[in-house]
């Protein structure tokens, strides 16, 4: 969650109004802020692109000219007016990816992407090979400089294994997200245009904020579910390279604890694949395999969820959240991950769904 006052957090439970800020600035030029009359914002966990959203704008032609000039970014903060001031935080940097306006009273429509749409496009000129001797983080914060120039990017995970001999023919998306998988690492853009390469979280971490109904609560409803998506009980890390550097055979983890509801004498195999040109050992892979296994882990309880705004979230956030009592039942409590968030840039609505466990990207 983005760092914000007690003040701020303290105000989304109560009356308040909301304060948006659009801007766009092209390349080499000046930021102008734009008269927004519509707009949402959505993130996706599992996404590559992790941050989309739409834009409705007013303005003249120039103000059309602008917006889709070739290279421009479009940054939007979002939060709480007191009124003297304001304290509003990032919730997109990026671009846009089309646009449309209306002739005849000057409406216009956006659709816009953060920044890892840009990195997807700037694709190897030539097949790229690492140093050895660099770390998964160094290679992924080097691919994202060198696609994107300037970008500031954080290094906080933990891994420290070598890159090895690992060879990426044209994406560079692909290879950072090899990358971060195989390092059991988040790799994405933050809502303010940086990079961040963290630990992926788990649900042992604290919540970052609790979701409550009532006095000073959020929460304007919820729902549960439990879809039988994401029921892997076995991961296999295979070789992928194919100039035969990889000589370790494939390693398996599977959950042996014969009283676990997703034990394979009681759903049968249900496997997950993974292959990386970055694991050099078998030892390695069966790490990586383990790791992977326990991300795939937990119950598979689902909640969508209505409430008042806080845009200091983010997807992959814990969160705290307590359900209304109904009837005689007594309230429940559920620590979730965000799986994905909407946000209305203009009513200050949001919209979340979360899960119990998060299955990486493979």
């Amino acid at each position: 969650m983005w760092n914000v006052s007690d003040r701020f957090l303290e105000s989304l439970g109560n009356p308040h109004r909301i304060k948006t800020v659009a801007t766009v600035t092209p390349p080499g030029g000046e930021s102008t802020t734009l008269s927004l009359k519509a707009g949402r914002i959505t993130a996706d966990a599992s996404a590559r692109i992790r941050r989309k959203g739409s834009l409705e704008v007013v303005g003249d032609s120039t103000v059309f000219d602008l917006l889709t000039t070739d290279g421009a970014q479009v940054v939007v903060t979002h939060g709480v007016s007191f009124g003297a001031d304001s304290e509003l935080v990032p919730v997109f940097c990026g671009e846009i990816v089309d646009g449309s306006q209306q002739l005849g009273d000057g409406s216009m429509s956006f659709n816009i992407v953060d920044d890892m749409q840009w990195i997807g496009r700037a694709n190897y000129l030539t097949p790229y090979s690492p140093t050895i001797t660099l770390t998964r983080q160094e290679v992924i914060a080097a691919t994202v400089i060198a696609g994107k120039p300037g970008t500031s990017v954080s290094e906080t995970a933990t891994d420290t294994s070598l890159v090895g001999t690992a060879v990426w023919s044209e994406s560079r998306s692909d290879a950072i997200n090899d990358l971060a998988t195989a390092g059991n690492m988040d790799a994405f853009f933050l809502p303010d245009g940086s990079f961040l390469i963290r630990d992926k979280i788990t649900l042992t971490s604290p919540a970052v904020w609790t979701v409550r109904a009532g006095s000073g609560g959020v929460l304007s409803s919820a729902s549960r579910a439990r879809p039988k998506d994401r029921l892997t009980n076995t991961v296999i890390v295979r070789p992928s390279s194919g100039d035969g550097s990889q000589t370790w055979a494939p390693q398996t983890a599977q959950i042996s604890d014969t009283s676990s509801p997703r034990h394979p004498s009681k759903i049968g195999v249900v496997p997950h694949f993974f292959s990386s040109p970055t694991i050099t050992t078998a030892d390695a892979a069966l790490s990586v395999a383990t790791r992977m296994l326990d991300r795939f882990q937990g119950s598979t309880e689902a909640l969508d969820l209505g409430l008042v705004s806080n845009p200091a979230l983010d997807v992959g956030d814990v969160v705290r959240v307590i359900t209304p009592q109904i009837n005689e039942q007594p309230a429940l409590t559920f620590q979730h991950f965000i799986d994905t968030l909407t946000l209305d840039l203009v009513t200050g609505s949001m919209n979340l769904t979360t899960r119990s466990q998060v299955a990486t990207n493979g």
